[in-house]
């Protein structure tokens, strides 16, 4: 199991990286 400070920087990093994504389709 994932600790709570692993799992925070895996989703900044997803949300990151679609943030990312959709300023490129924009």
């Amino acid at each position: 199991v994932l600790n709570a400070v692993e799992e925070l920087e895996d989703i900044k990093k997803s949300i990151s990286a679609a943030f990312k994504a959709n300023t490129r389709l924009a």
